[in-house]
């Protein structure tokens, strides 16, 4: 099978087809199966690839190909503008590709945070490379909330009122707008509009220039790239035996594994994510489990909740019942579950599943040309 591609402008995700074309040398066994070349136009005789980050300016360039990538750099579906979705919703052969893990048939989801992650802690030139923390399990939960968002200062103000003696760690008390999406829902919007109503008061926090949002170089004279500092694992990731935090996104259906969620899986504790409606299952899905799996049954009924209102109250009675109850984060299985995600942090095979989605339309397209 050949492979053009047309690069019209770069993106973290290009290296989404290096991902394909290891997949191909194992389906083969080894034996090299596809061309693959980059030229600025179509071929006849290959399957032609737009690529390109958003957005694509030129919708006649849509008709020359037979199947266009859109990519959003590997960012939440939020991350998308109005010209995009219209393109994606309206040509059978134009998809987005983005770093959320979606029901959408038109995502084609990657994740690079994961690697990433992962090299962070098996590369001795990164710092977290030499993180061995000594620091005792000996507490319960904590909140970590990031930057302060309308819908996160819902979530602080229900664990302040449940669960007073919860500690939390909130970078600001002055809460920036919760952003919209061009996929979200109905019940997406009445709860984006109702949260930024009541808690976003017109003002933002410079949060970029907080230290551990800024970057160092990394190797001598920086010849290995550079690190984020955020991505360094906070004591209280070792100390507390749960960890709640707000999702890096907000809206029903989607799951964008981020340095958040992996850091609870390096450090042993229980992620505890406040997300989209069925973001527990999603984790479950991908072969992880939280301290949400330990609750009573009928409390964890909170996570299907389409209504974000009404989830994030059933989440916090979770959170309720488990600060009441410490006993069951230091049990067996608390236990099985922090070990379970250790593993599963190294062997997921995340992208695995983008470049069976891409063999599968590639091979329809080239098969419908010979």
């Amino acid at each position: 099978m050949k492979i053009n591609i047309t690069v019209k402008s770069h993106s973290i995700g290009l290296q989404v087809f290096d991902y394909y074309y290891g997949y191909k040398l194992h389906q083969c066994k080894l034996k090299n199966c596809l061309e693959v070349l980059y030229s600025a136009h179509p071929q006849p005789d290959a399957v032609n690839v737009l690529y390109t980050h958003f957005p694509l300016e030129d919708e006649t360039l849509v008709d020359l190909y037979d199947l266009v990538l859109i990519d959003n750099n590997g960012e939440p579906l939020e991350v998308c503008d109005p010209a995009t979705k219209h393109l994606v919703d309206t040509y059978d052969n134009v998809y987005l590709m983005a770093g959320a893990m979606t029901v959408h048939q038109k995502v084609l989801s990657y994740n690079h945070h994961l690697t990433r992650m992962q090299r962070y802690h098996i590369d001795a030139f990164f710092p977290t490379y030499h993180d061995q923390s000594k620091i005792k399990r000996t507490d319960s939960i904590y909140y970590i909330s990031g930057l302060n968002r309308s819908h996160r200062q819902l979530l602080a103000d229900l664990l302040s009122i449940q669960c007073p003696s919860l500690l939390q760690h909130r970078e600001s008390k002055l809460p920036e707008p919760t952003l919209d999406s061009q996929w979200e829902t109905v019940d997406d919007q009445i709860f984006r509009d109702s949260v930024n109503d009541e808690f976003y008061k017109g003002k933002t926090y410079p949060y970029k220039d907080l230290d551990h949002y800024k970057t160092l170089q990394v190797g001598t004279q920086g010849q290995c790239g550079e690190f984020n500092k955020n991505n360094v694992i906070l004591p209280a990731y070792y100390q507390y035996r749960a960890v709640i935090f707000p999702e890096s996104w907000w809206t029903n259906n989607q799951w964008f594994p981020t340095e958040k969620i992996f850091k609870c899986f390096i450090a042993g504790c229980l992620p505890l994510p406040i997300g989209g409606a069925n973001t527990v299952k999603y984790y479950n899905h991908y072969g992880f489990g939280t301290a949400f799996d330990l609750c009573p049954e009928e409390l964890r009924e909170f996570d299907s909740e389409l209504d974000h209102r009404l989830r994030y109250q059933g989440a916090v009675e979770c959170i309720k019942w488990l600060h009441k109850h410490p006993e069951v984060l230091a049990s067996e299985s608390a236990d099985a579950i922090a070990k379970n995600n250790h593993t599963q942090f190294w062997n997921i095979k995340i992208n695995t599943q983008i470049c069976e989605t891409l063999d599968t339309l590639f091979t329809q397209v080239y098969n419908n040309k010979v």
